[in-house]
């Protein structure tokens, strides 16, 4: 979805809801960690299994994705702590996007600009990236790499919350994310 801020910018917000589980369903597979059906009875809280392929133990719950509301929650926080102060200067906004890729259990902040050949295209540039985990209520935090992959950041692997996640991300004392 692309849209207009209340600020004046434009922000792009991906969304990928994954189908609804039967969580009572004796077929229904976790299909993150385990990628089995174990037949474990499953509840509104999540499934709990045992020993799957040398997974101690499958966690349905680590994966659920976000819901509506914690959608419209954390993308009002990226807003609110990433774009206000890192939205580009009125002349340039037709030069720089900014979004959020919210999928599954995982946030991606990024900025795209036109491709200098081609100026209809835009290039994707990934800042950061977090992953929930449920279980343990802790957001991992990840910098992309010259490699191209994602990496656990070192001075700081995990935060509490994701206003916590954001604010790391938006100080960048190590000039990992935003350069």
């Amino acid at each position: 979805m692309i849209g207009n801020s209340p600020h004046g910018g434009i922000f792009i917000l991906y969304l990928n809801m994954a189908p609804k589980r039967d969580l009572e369903s004796p077929e229904a597979t976790c299909g993150v960690t385990c990628g089995v059906t174990c037949g474990v009875p499953r509840t509104s809280e999540g499934m709990r299994g045992e020993d799957f392929d040398g997974v101690s133990e499958c966690r349905f719950d680590e994966f659920m994705t976000f819901t509506e509301d914690e959608i419209a929650t954390f993308t009002e926080q990226i807003e609110r702590i990433i774009w206000t102060h890192r939205r580009p200067p009125l002349h340039l906004r037709n030069m720089v996007r900014e979004g959020q890729h919210i999928e599954g259990n995982e946030i991606e902040i990024f900025e795209e600009r036109p491709y200098f050949r081609d100026k209809s295209q835009w290039i994707k540039s990934p800042v950061a990236k977090t992953s929930y985990v449920r279980s343990r209520n802790v957001w991992k935090v990840y910098w992309r790499r010259g490699d191209g992959k994602w990496h656990t950041y070192d001075p700081c692997p995990e935060t509490g919350s994701l206003e916590e996640w954001l604010h790391l991300v938006n100080q960048d004392e190590h000039g990992c994310f935003w350069g």
